[in-house]
């Protein structure tokens, strides 16, 4: 089995066994979003390479995982203008003529709920919210023990939920949206800003200073309102918070788990678990190869 994670500004291929359990994986850095022909001809070239790595040539299913909304019926890409370059492609066609793999696309958010839920922090939950917090912010969500899509499988499209007061310009064409606020670009521009330019570091390990510590926090709390309210709604047993921003500063994440025990019904907060994605960033790819794996044995 192969997966892809096609994200914002990388690709990364990994291949795996029948049980879903990743082999190898190989990973290229790139701007993925203004150039979909680069990227799927990277994507093919990866998977060839993890295959070797792999030593096994015959590769029985691909599912790639996309941080751009997926129409369920037609399998092509709904991009806003700032990703028109991906509008009205059909991802699993293009990788299936360049590779001859059968190919299925899921949003990454998505795949990354069912990896933690058959992986990570969310084994054994049937209700499960996943967001992915890196370039882009969108959420998986997992109900009842089911995937849940959409009517047109665009559901989790969280990160251009519009924020009270804000009115930074999103690559969607908007303002103020979740995505404009919240994401790793916009939190690192913020701290940059703010220290005359320069890039500080606001990993897990690093020391920061209170500046910093403020806009993690703030960032996460926004982030957290808005989770508040989906938990409300949906009554998720976990919330999972993975992407690049799941290993930022525990700033980031504290102020997360505030809003969500401020603005959450009492009785829903006290049951939802707020969790750190476990799979040190693969929880997307281990989604996509326990998928993988699923579909061929229900095909034999």
């Amino acid at each position: 089995m192969v997966a892809l994670d096609i994200g914002h500004t990388r690709v990364i291929a990994a291949i795996g066994d029948s049980r879903g359990n990743l082999v190898a994986s190989e990973r290229r850095e790139m701007d993925v979003d203004v150039d979909s022909t680069a990227a799927l001809d990277v994507a093919a070239r990866l998977i060839s390479a993890v295959s070797t790595m792999a030593g096994s040539p015959v590769i029985a299913k691909c599912v790639a995982a996309f941080a751009l909304p997926i129409e369920a019926e037609s399998g092509r890409v709904r991009a806003s203008v700032g990703l028109s370059a991906w509008d009205g492609i059909a991802p699993g066609d293009e990788i299936f003529k360049r590779t001859g793999i059968p190919t299925h696309v899921e949003n990454d958010a998505l795949l990354g709920a069912l990896g933690e839920i058959g992986a990570g922090v969310a084994a054994g939950k049937r209700d499960v919210l996943y967001l992915k917090v890196s370039h882009g912010i969108g959420a998986g969500l997992v109900l009842g023990g089911r995937p849940y899509r959409g009517a047109n499988g665009l559901a989790g499209d969280i990160g251009h939920i519009k924020v009270a007061g804000r009115s930074e310009l999103c690559r969607c064409g908007e303002r103020g949206c979740l995505e404009a606020t919240i994401s790793l670009t916009s939190i690192a521009d913020q701290i940059a800003a703010t220290h005359h330019g320069a890039e500080v570091p606001f990993g897990a390990h690093d020391a920061i200073d209170a500046v910093t510590s403020r806009i993690l926090q703030d960032a996460g709390r926004e982030l957290g309102a808005v989770v508040a309210q989906v938990a409300n709604l949906l009554n998720p047993e976990c919330v999972v918070i993975g992407g690049t921003m799941a290993t930022a500063h525990a700033t980031f994440f504290e102020g997360i788990q505030w809003a969500v025990r401020e603005y959450a019904r009492p009785t829903i907060a006290a049951r939802t678990e707020v969790r750190l994605a476990a799979l040190d960033g693969l929880s997307t790819l281990h989604g996509a190869l326990l998928i993988a794996a699923r579909t061929v044995v229900a095909a034999r």
